[in-house]
């Protein structure tokens, strides 16, 4: 999921093209105690969007804050909380997501436990903070109400327009809303535009005071191992090469094997502040060489 108001050639992000807009710090001290508009409700000198519907339609938070009204697109606060990468993104939309790359979670004495399986990347797998992002949002009650949320609303709001192929109404497009989970209070970094008193916020950078109820993780993956060393002679293995083969290569199989090593493209990293941030160790298993 791209960033909103971000600059991006063929899906790639430009990092030498300035943005517009301002850097600012927000206290929220509730993000549910907000109201819900849309974009034909933002100020026409924030954003003129000229009858264009499909902007118009979607659904934007509204807070008021010290006598200044700040305009938080809904899209915008999915992707900062919960799509950190694409993976996370295509989760996002099946029901129970997470459930996918999990096989068990559990929470003993202050040591949250969890264990992954090939189908969650070890190119993320291996990053820690990346372990810690989902870690707090299956670990949290509340946050993964909030994650599920997005694919309920979705799924509703399609199976009403189309109850016998609600994917059509996917493909055109469906103004996104959830539910926000309990933060409070929370600190935002973001760039926005400003006019006078009134903001429209076009990048949430960071967000502060994040918890994760345990003081360590520990987690697992099956292609992160240890390597230890066996005695013994080195086995080598002779293969016939006189004979060789020409192989076609077609995306029409439906039995390719999944592959967890694949490219991670993660969008332009977004800070997570955590409350006493937990001690991470991967746990690796044990394998010959």
């Amino acid at each position: 999921m791209l960033r909103l108001g971000q600059l991006y050639t063929d899906g790639v992000f430009e990092v030498t093209r300035p943005v517009a807009g301002s850097i600012e710090s927000i206290e929220v001290q509730d993000v549910q105690q907000g109201q819900v508009v849309v974009g034909f409700d933002i100020p026409s000198k924030l954003m003129y969007l000229d009858k264009q519907r499909d902007l118009g339609r979607q659904f934007v938070w509204k807070y008021e804050i010290h006598d200044t009204e700040y305009y938080v697109p809904m899209m915008e606060w999915a992707r900062c909380l919960y799509v950190k990468n694409r993976t996370l993104a295509n989760l996002m939309l099946q029901p129970h997501g997470l459930e996918l790359i999990i096989d068990d979670i559990k929470l003993r004495r202050e040591t949250m436990y969890i264990d992954f399986n090939k189908r969650f990347p070890v190119t993320i797998a291996q990053k820690k903070d990346s372990a810690l992002h989902i870690a707090w949002v299956r670990g949290n009650e509340e946050i993964l109400s909030s994650w599920e949320s997005i694919y309920s609303y979705l799924f509703r709001s399609a199976s009403k327009k189309d109850s016998l192929n609600p994917k059509n109404v996917f493909r055109e497009g469906i103004p996104l809303k959830f539910d926000l989970p309990l933060l409070k209070p929370c600190e935002l970094m973001v760039r926005c535009i400003r006019k006078g008193n009134q903001v429209l916020v076009q990048e949430i950078m960071g967000i502060s005071n994040l918890n994760l109820p345990a003081e360590k993780l520990v987690y697992t993956h099956p292609i992160l191992k240890k390597q230890i060393g066996v005695n013994g002679v080195k086995k080598t293995r002779i293969t016939d090469s006189s004979e060789e083969e020409d192989v076609e290569i077609t995306d029409e199989n439906n039995f390719a094997k999944e592959n967890t090593y694949q490219d991670v493209l993660d969008v332009p990293p977004t800070f997570y502040g955590f409350v006493n941030k937990p001690e991470i160790l991967i746990d690796r298993k044990e394998r010959q060489k």
